[in-house]
This record gives C-alpha cells, structure tokens and sequence, in this order.
C-alpha cells in the first residue's frame, strides 16, 4: 500500500445510493483504499449516508476518514447572488455554492495530505493554492460541464439566441481557460472523445483515461431464447428524478404504444420518478414500474430489448454497463454512446429514425439481438469492469504521485 495521504473532495455523498455520480464517486474510494494505506474523504449529507456502504470500504481499509463537512445555508443577499450571477455569464449556481461549503477544509487538505482528488472542477480555487504549496492535485471531471450546460441554456426558450450563445462562450472560458488550465496535476477524462478534447485543449497537461467501470455481480441465471412470437418484453433503465430522464422514459412509452402488430410488455426501473410518470402509466396497461431495484438480474429477466432515447453527448452512461452485463440488447442513440466505443449493430443499435418504427425492427431481429448483447458483454468484461477502471486507476495514481 502506498504510505501517501490521499484526500477526495466530494460534494456527491459517495455513501448515499441512486445515481452513477455517487456510484463513481464511492468505487473510486473503493479502489483507493485497496491501494492507499490513508484515505479521508471530505463529503456532505451525512444523514443520507447508508452504513453498509461504509463497513464494505471498512473491511478493505480500517484507516479511511470520513469526514462530513457543515452544510451551511448562506445568509440571503449571498443566496441572491448564487442564483443572479450566472445569468451575467459566470457559470452555474454550482460554481459559487460549492466553494462555499468547502471553503473551511483548506488549511486541513495543505497540512495532512500529499494527494487531493476533487470530484468536478468547481473547486478549482481551492485546487490552485494546493498546487502552489507542493500537493498533488487531480480533477476527475466526471464529464465535460460544458455540455450540459449547453443543454441547459438551449431549453431556455425564452433567453434570446444571441444571449444564450453569450451564456455558453462565457462557460467554455471558465471550464477551458480558467478552471481546468494549469490549475490541476492531473485532469480525468471518463471517455475516449472528451480525452480527445481535453488533450487538444490542455497539450502540455497531464490528461488520465478513466472511464466509468461497474463492479459486477455474478449472473446466476443463464439468458435463454424464449419462443413464443409476437411477445416481447421492453425495459427502460435510468434514474427519473431528472426531467431529461423522465422525459425518455416518457418518449419509450409513447414509441410503444403506436406499435400494434406485436404484443409488448414495458418495465421502468429507476428511481424517484415525478408524480406526472406515475399518473400517466397508472392509466396504462402493459407497463411495470418498478422503480429502484437492488436485484438487476431478476428484474432484467426474460427482457427482450432495452430501449434508451438518451440526449447529450456528455459523460459516461454506466447503465448501458449494466444492462450489457446481464447480456440485454440495447436500442439507443448516438449520443448516450458518444466515445464509449460502442458500434452500431455490432454491439449496440443506434436509433436514426423513429423509435417506433425501430423498436419493432430490433424486436423482430432475434439472432442480431442475440449477437449485439454477446459481442457488447465481451467489451464490458475487457474494458469496463471494477478492476480495469477503478483498481488501475489507483494503482496508476501512485506512479504518477511518484
């Protein structure tokens, strides 16, 4: 183990369950903590923190830290501002609020430790100073932000063209020429395109390839081809808190239900979804809702196909990871794929046209089903499992920090 003091800088309750952020957030700490002998992680929310979480990251390593920072409310001209300002080009609300909760833990992080990983870029003040007092600091960006702030501004309708191109070039100088410029030792792209990206814009920089791994659990079930024609199961996977994600949920529903030829069965798995979801499929037939679900593997049973119409090229789609695990099909879009490697009909299918109209093809097309799901479990076992993301990455930290 290596006798450096590592901290993580977390605004994302690595202990708390739900999203792909937390989930990377928490095998990242994992990962460290097989390699590293001392590991604190700075966080918040300690009340949504689960305990079992904890013990798992307990039993790997007893010297692991927790420490929960005050999530202190500011007074409300502060406030205001946190809102008002990045409506005059200075980023989001995300920008002030966070180093504002974090702003106490600055003399600790100079004093106790020789690495810091911060989780996003918000913090990149804070990471700046350290790096001026000898620390090593890393930003994993999680995504590229500028993305989906360009998302967020464009639905905005009523925010003139004009103004909202203005919006978007005041963010990309803030990601690209303030935050992310000189300010880290080493910045963590999560896929292949925003590595691109990051090494065109930052050539002298130290740019690490860290995608997002899942630590898989053992199938217990082997999938079998089912026979009886014109029935299929269809599941849509992925958190519905956001109105992005509620959305596609929505737009599968309505895909299907102009599909009469054939008879399909719709499972919704995800959490939180928003009260207009639930009262829409409660005058439906043919859908389950199952919300969150800790056994995949029997929920994913006797699914023919999933379906997700995700928007943005940003980030990594860790869902996709688990549903090619449990060797299910996928019909998505460019975008949710956008530099994870994946290729249309060899190991995804890509929908270009209506949804409908290729979900009933994807249906019909048992053998290529069949062969997508196969060649697609092969990749994740060769590139995105636990140990060849997380547990490499913490092994290559110390050559690096070395």
């Amino acid at each position: 183990m290596k006798s450096k003091r590592i901290a993580i800088v977390s605004h994302v309750n690595p202990f708390s369950k739900g999203s792909g952020q937390v989930e990377r957030v928490y095998n990242t700490l994992l990962a460290l903590a097989y390699e590293w002998e001392e590991l604190t992680i700075f966080t918040l929310h300690e009340n949504k923190s689960y305990s079992d979480k904890i013990e798992v990251l307990r039993s790997v390593n007893k010297r692991i830290s927790i420490v929960y920072v005050k999530n202190k409310k500011p007074n409300w001209l502060v406030a205001f501002l946190f809102k008002f300002l990045p409506y005059l080009g200075y980023g989001k609300e995300s920008n002030f609020s966070i180093p504002f909760l974090f702003d106490g833990i600055e003399n600790e992080l100079a004093t106790k430790f020789d690495v810091v990983l911060f989780e996003y870029w918000h913090l990149y003040k804070l990471a700046k100073r350290l790096k001026n007092r000898g620390i090593f600091v890393i930003c994993d960006t999680h995504n590229i932000l500028l993305n989906s702030f360009t998302e967020f501004i464009r639905k905005k309708k009523w925010f003139p063209k004009i103004y909202q191109s203005f919006l978007i070039k005041r963010y990309t100088h803030l990601e690209f020429e303030i935050a992310l410029k000189e300010n880290f030792n080493v910045v963590i792209a999560i896929n292949k395109e925003e590595e691109k990206i990051l090494k065109r814009k930052f050539p002298n920089q130290k740019i690490y390839y860290f995608p997002m791994g899942i630590k898989l659990k053992p199938i217990i079930t082997t999938r079998v081809k089912k026979e009886i024609p014109n029935q299929y199961t269809v599941v849509y996977y992925g958190g519905l808190s956001s109105i992005r994600n509620s959305q596609a949920a929505l737009q599968v529903i309505q895909a299907i239900e102009k599909i009469k030829e054939i008879e399909i069965h719709l499972i919704i798995v995800g959490s939180n979804a928003p009260s207009f979801l639930k009262g829409y499929i409660a005058e439906k037939k043919g859908i389950t809702m199952l919300g969150f679900v800790e056994n995949l593997e029997e929920a994913f049973k006797g699914v023919d196909l999933a379906v997700i119409p995700f928007e943005g090229k940003y980030g990594f789609r860790s869902r996709l990871i688990e549903l090619m695990h449990y060797e299910i099909p996928i019909l998505t879009t460019e975008d949710a794929v956008w530099g994870m490697g994946f290729i249309d009909k060899e190991n995804v299918l890509i929908s270009r046209s209506v949804w409908e109209k290729d979900i009933q093809i994807a249906l019909q097309q048992v053998d290529l089903r069949t062969q997508i799901a196969k060649n697609a479990k092969n990749i994740i076992e060769e590139e995105f499992t636990f140990e060849k993301t997380y547990l490499k990455f913490a092994s290559d930290l110390i050559q690096m920090v070395d």
